[in-house]
């Protein structure tokens, strides 16, 4: 088990649980769980951490789609347009 914590104060962060949102962006459950997101990086899932960017967000929260971790949390922060990313998994 790794545990690992922060303290970020993050203001604007998407919601991506939220399915409405979701599709207001374009975006939906599926494209985010496929599995081969990594080959889609500089397409659909690029593009959508850039219009959340320049809509002014400045992170993103998204559910778990790995079959083995019962629970993990992932949030990107976007402080000066690039996207980083934080992951901890229990």
């Amino acid at each position: 088990m790794m545990l690992v914590s922060y303290d970020a104060d993050i203001e604007r962060v998407f919601d991506s649980r939220d399915d409405a949102a979701l599709q207001t962006e374009g975006m939906d459950a599926t494209a985010l769980a496929d599995t081969t997101w990594r080959d889609q990086m500089k397409a659909q899932i690029q593009s959508f951490a850039r219009r959340l960017s320049a809509a002014g967000y400045h992170g993103l929260l998204i559910r778990s789609f790995a079959p083995a971790r019962p629970v993990t949390i992932s949030i990107s922060s976007s402080g000066t347009g690039a996207m980083r990313y934080l992951s901890a998994s229990l």
